[in-house]
């Protein structure tokens, strides 16, 4: 979407709108900036929002890229894996290109001239089937298409499922993408929230191990319900969005 067609009326609401969508089908409230015989977008001439033609009004996106369009991203596979161990390999990787934008005068060909250069682009729209979340406590197979691999798990539940915790809290994780940001662990329950320490990154782009209890003691939790929460970002954006932090979660009894 380009921006606006903006029309001003006699009548309330006063100022009729449309949107200006490249090569848009014909509806109601859109109107369609088309695309030249030789590949250009035709940016709308419309300059008079008080005359019948009216006018547009630019939103600064003169183009949007469709990143899926450059190349196949085939989903990563991740049957079999466990948290606490490694992510599918090989590991996903990002693809790189350069993108540049070329803008000239309608009608003037000799007036073309580059109007932006993103020299080095890193993409990644590859997503994540056949992750099986602690299949020991509430978890199982997940959706197909997930943005990035989040595991967690607890050690002693792995062995006795519903048991309750006693002495020792084994939590295991796996956070794997191309393009990891943050990755914490963080446990709430009487006393807390309670922190864990990471071990060092064994990989670019998957992260895996076990989570060391930080600044607590297993044996002197109170006997109640605990949640470990698993949280990751990873450093993507559409241009104009991020992607929200994602999520893995495990409770347990403490004894």
């Amino acid at each position: 979407m380009l921006g606006h067609w903006e029309h001003h009326i006699a009548v309330f609401p006063f100022i009729e709108t449309k949107k200006y969508i490249v090569n848009a089908l014909p509806a109601p409230d859109e109107l369609a900036a088309t695309i030249s015989v030789d590949g250009w977008i035709q940016v709308p001439q419309e300059n008079n929002w008080l005359s019948p033609a009216g006018a547009f009004a630019s939103n600064g996106n003169m183009i949007e890229l469709i990143s899926q369009s450059l190349a196949p991203f085939t989903p990563a596979d991740e049957t079999g894996v466990i948290a606490g161990a490694a992510a599918a390999h090989p590991l996903v990787q990002d693809l790189y290109f350069g993108i540049r934008m070329r803008v000239r005068q309608q009608g003037v060909p000799l007036s073309e001239t580059d109007g932006g250069t993103c020299v080095h682009v890193a993409i990644d729209d590859t997503l994540y089937n056949n992750i099986t979340l602690h299949p020991d406590w509430d978890g199982g197979l997940q959706l197909p298409g997930q943005l990035a691999v989040r595991m967690l798990d607890i050690a002693e539940l792995i062995a006795h499922p519903c048991s309750q915790i006693a002495d020792t809290l084994t939590v295991l994780f796996t956070a794997a993408h191309p393009n990891l940001g943050s990755v914490s662990i963080v446990m709430t329950g009487p006393g807390g929230p309670f922190n864990f320490t990471l071990p060092a990154i064994p990989e670019v782009g998957d992260y895996f191990g076990t989570a060391t209890p930080s600044g607590f003691t297993v044996s002197k939790l109170k006997p109640c319900a605990y949640l470990v929460t698993l949280e990751i970002t990873v450093l993507l954006t559409d241009g104009d969005n991020s992607p929200g932090p994602l999520y893995d979660q495990i409770a347990f009894c403490k004894g």
